[in-house]
């Protein structure tokens, strides 16, 4: 049974302070006090507060180590990104870090790709058909999906509805194909159709222009074409 994780509302000016915190200290149990601290006045709840840490830490600091390569290209491209760029940095993060993320944000893209507005029970009975009905994921689909709400990436419609908010440009390609990379990692895709690249349903919030030059350009990803189709693969 995977774990859930992600149980808590989680702000995204806290993803940004632990990459700072992160970019110059490496000791784990250091890490947790600064964001312990950082958060004494934000989450007065100790029990909620350490949730909220070990959600943040996990998305940056105690990840897999088949992931942590991805995670100091992330730390080198955050330190030159606009806002909406560190955004797509966190997100791709968390598709690294939490699986349940990940179907929640593939969930919400095949949604809005159908219709402008989705019910949050209509994801969470979805995320039960694979996770089961445990409360933990009852707690955490609506959790998460707020989240998105105070990130800007989704809006709030009406209780318990939430909508497509103002499209996130993304401009800087390295980036872009960052977000590709931790999309295949993460989603286990061996390889992915060209054509698909930049209306995959977890980059819902985003507009992304990847190119097949982008691709040939690219140290992490190949393109190669099998019969009519143009196909990306890892390097």
């Amino acid at each position: 049974m995977q774990k859930v994780g992600f149980d808590r509302m989680i702000e995204i000016e806290w993803l940004n302070k632990t990459v700072e915190i992160y970019s110059k200290e490496s000791d784990i149990k250091i890490i947790k006090q600064e964001l312990n601290d950082y958060l004494k006045d934000k989450v007065i709840s100790d029990d909620n507060r350490r949730k909220c840490v070990n959600i943040l830490t996990s998305t940056w600091v105690s990840m897999p180590d088949e992931f942590s390569n991805l995670r100091d290209k992330a730390i080198k491209l955050y330190n030159d990104a606009n806002e909406n760029e560190r955004l797509l940095i966190n997100w791709s993060m968390m598709m690294l870090a939490f699986p349940i993320f990940c179907d929640i944000i593939d969930t919400i893209g095949k949604l809005l790709y159908l219709q402008d507005d989705f019910a949050i029970k209509t994801v969470l009975n979805r995320i039960y058909d694979k996770w089961g009905e445990r409360s933990t994921v009852k707690y955490a689909v609506p959790r998460i999906i707020y989240s998105m709400v105070q990130w800007k990436a989704l809006e709030k419609k009406n209780p318990g509805i939430c909508q497509k908010a103002n499209i996130i440009a993304i401009d800087n390609v390295d980036i872009e194909l960052f977000f590709l990379e931790c999309y295949m990692r993460s989603f286990k895709k061996d390889y992915l159709n060209f054509y698909e690249v930049n209306k995959l349903n977890p980059s819902f919030p985003f507009r992304l222009s990847i190119g097949t030059m982008d691709i040939h350009n690219s140290d992490s990803l190949n393109l190669y074409k099998v019969n009519n189709n143009l196909l990306i693969t890892f390097a």
